[in-house]
């Protein structure tokens, strides 16, 4: 008779996996570390997944999918692209701020990663959403180079409250306490309404 894998199992794992992974990124996290935390064995683990990479892409598609699915759903709600793109920069916003997670798995695929298949996977996600904001600004200024330039300051605001409190003195008009997402909502659209942005 064959043995037949438990999905709760493999859901386990994703759920342990991700919670570390956001934590310590990729190479911060071996497959033991999870099978102790699960209670699981390693050939357990490894019946659902072909190694840690695959694993960890799992979560991350888990994580970042939803994500760029709003941002896709807000983009075609609009048809104004000024306010289309104040819904997109609120949406980033609130997504990133309720889901810790996503955050963290968004910064380490995309910058400290050990294998260039994760890397890869960080950044087109990271274009993918970049790209989103990319055409709306690009339809307000119908020039490319400010278009790009525009859209990468946004979206490098965007992940503001999520680097901590060191980055805070580079935003200009600094203010000594850190910016609740409510406020740097309304920090870039008064950029953007006075032409900064």
């Amino acid at each position: 008779m064959s043995r037949q894998a438990n999905p709760a199992n493999k859901d386990k794992y994703i759920d342990v996996a991700t919670s570390i992974m956001a934590k310590s990124g990729f190479d911060g996290v071996s497959i033991r570390d999870i099978c102790r935390l699960t209670n699981t064995s390693v050939s357990s683990i490894y019946y659902h997944f072909k190694n840690k990479e695959e694993l960890y892409i799992e979560i991350f598609c888990r994580q970042f999918n939803p994500l760029e699915k709003k941002l896709v759903e807000v983009s075609e709600q609009y048809t104004n692209l000024t306010e289309k793109l104040f819904a997109l920069i609120d949406t980033f916003i609130d997504e990133l701020s309720a889901n810790e997670n996503l955050w963290r798995l968004l910064m380490h695929t995309s910058i400290d990663s050990s294998t260039n298949n994760l890397s890869e996977i960080g950044k087109k996600s990271f274009i993918r959403c970049f790209r989103i904001f990319y055409d709306t600004i690009l339809g307000i200024t119908n020039n490319g180079e400010l278009a790009q330039l525009k859209a990468m300051f946004i979206f490098s605001l965007c992940l503001l409250p999520f680097q901590g409190k060191d980055i805070w003195p580079l935003l200009p008009g600094y203010r000594s306490e850190p910016l609740s997402t409510e406020a740097l909502k309304d920090y870039i659209r008064e950029a953007i309404a006075k032409g900064i942005l």
